[in-house]
């Protein structure tokens, strides 16, 4: 059973860098550190994850934004667990995103993919509906 809820302990942001590492390897730059995340989420951000028990499976994490004169949301990573992929997590980290962000009057999500990566753009464009 995946409990999707938002991330609000330094012990769970940390447990979504350990993540991030896992996913992008040791040597990933562009790691979000814990006290960002939590800056971002005290500063309008969100940042949701999929626990299986207490463990954290996956996270989405977004930026509050005005971006081209548009209150939104920029969507900067989701990741899963390897052991978890495959599951549809990330489809539903981003419909559990959409939700959370509907009830705060945000109708506007920005975020970059890579299109290279056939699996992420199928989940953006396909599975979610994307504009480009």
């Amino acid at each position: 059973m995946i409990e999707f809820r938002t991330l609000e302990t330094l012990d769970e942001m940390r447990s979504c860098v350990k993540l991030q590492h896992a996913t992008w390897g040791e040597g990933f730059s562009d790691v979000v550190p814990a006290s960002v995340l939590r800056i971002s989420q005290k500063t309008g951000g969100l940042l949701g994850g999929a626990f299986a028990g207490e463990t954290l499976v996956g996270f989405v994490y977004s930026l509050f934004a005005n971006f081209e004169d548009t209150i939104s949301h920029w969507s900067h990573m989701l990741a899963v667990q390897s052991s978890a992929r495959g599951e549809g997590l990330g489809r539903r980290l981003k419909l559990f995103q959409r939700e959370k962000l509907l009830t705060r009057g945000i109708r506007t999500v920005f975020w970059t993919f890579d299109p290279m990566v056939a699996r992420n753009a199928h989940l953006n464009l396909n599975r979610l509906g994307a504009t480009v």
